[in-house]
């Protein structure tokens, strides 16, 4: 019976999934499908080479230079920026969709091609081996942070924006479960972008070396710095508190998407009870990283919340993935025969998700 439902579940994920990217490729959001596949490809293959680099595996030497993953030299910035901006572009395209404040073409466009350019020099940064954060070394180095610089503020200028047309012009017709999502996960997002900005001053900002702070930043920058460093404030990760609510609004969309394939479930109820948990999460992660504390190492209070805020959220989907067995077993309690509601609903749904 789970595995069947595993299975169900799969299909239908794997039919909206095809017929989604098809009809992305025909909208106005078009380039950030192209870019997100670009970004997909890039994130794959520099996988790959950093696992044989560190195997010393094949045609990983030259090609890859034997290096840290952390550090500002590392693999880990070209790989998680690329992938991590693929996953945005799934909700900005469904942000620019429902919204009718901003021209979705336009806005698709400029955030697209300036996230590539941000990225692009983020990977190029990397094969020079030198660092692409902060890096004002060298007259190249400088126009190149200047230029990642400008295209992410376009990025992140984007997503406020996204957020503001679906809030104040929202498209009609959007489902009640995915505008909860979008209004939730796009806000949530742009605390996101905010705390990047703050990153980022943080990180030009004059301070004094606190000797609390060596032990991790020279964790985080793989031995080059002890601190003061952008990494690290206390004993926070800074980039933690932008990590939190960076990627919500795809977590939502994905609860959204599969309340609306089961009947029954009461889709926006579901999906704002998991938002509550988000925006306490992400609240949890600035209050700790203001406060210098670690995430990673939370006292037993901030524990305690940190594992409500991740099992109301796991419940959700649980709650809305066992659906059709709750559905199953309320008709054999009502005596009727397997070929009943549950039946016909199993039968219409397969119909839908095998196309």
């Amino acid at each position: 019976m789970v595995l069947a439902l595993l299975s169900w579940w799969l299909r239908c994920l794997y039919h909206d999934a095809v017929l989604g990217l098809r009809r992305w490729a025909r909208e106005p959001e078009w380039p950030l499908l192209a870019v997100a596949v670009a970004f997909t490809a890039s994130f794959l293959f520099h996988w790959l080479g950093y696992r044989l680099a560190i195997q010393r595996v094949g045609w990983s030497a030259p090609l890859f230079a034997l290096t840290e993953w952390e550090g500002r030299t590392g693999w880990r910035k070209p790989l998680v920026f690329g992938i991590s901006n693929a996953m945005v572009f799934v909700s900005l395209r469904e942000a620019f969709a429902a919204q009718q404040l901003a021209p979705r073409r336009l806005a698709s466009h400029l955030v697209a091609w300036s996230t590539a350019l941000e990225v692009g020099i983020i990977t190029l940064q990397a094969w020079r081996g030198v660092g692409s954060h902060f890096n004002t070394s060298t007259t190249l180095d400088a126009s190149l942070y200047g230029a990642k610089l400008c295209g992410a503020a376009l990025l992140g200028l984007g997503c406020f924006v996204a957020a503001a047309g679906f809030t104040l012009w929202p498209a009609p017709a959007v489902p009640a479960a995915k505008a909860v999502a979008l209004r939730h996960g796009l806000w949530l997002l742009c605390i996101a972008v905010a705390v990047g900005v703050g990153q980022a001053i943080y990180g030009h900002h004059l301070r004094e070396a606190r000797p609390e702070e060596d032990a991790s930043c020279l964790v985080a920058s793989a031995g080059v710095a002890a601190s003061p460093c952008y990494e690290i404030h206390g004993q926070a990760i800074v980039k933690l508190a932008h990590f939190l609510p960076l990627h919500v609004t795809e977590v939502l969309l994905l609860l959204a998407w599969a309340t609306a394939h089961v009947d029954g479930v009461l889709g926006a109820r579901v999906v704002r009870t998991a938002a509550v948990a988000c925006w306490s999460l992400a609240g949890l992660g600035l209050w700790l990283t203001a406060r210098g504390e670690n995430l990673k190492s939370p006292s037993l209070g901030a524990g305690l919340i940190l594992f409500a805020c991740l099992a109301t959220v796991l419940a959700a989907f649980v709650y809305v993935l066992v659906a059709p067995l709750r559905i199953r077993i309320g008709t054999q309690a009502e005596k009727r025969p397997d070929f009943g509601r549950w039946g016909v609903w199993a039968a219409n749904r397969a119909a839908a998700c095998n196309g």
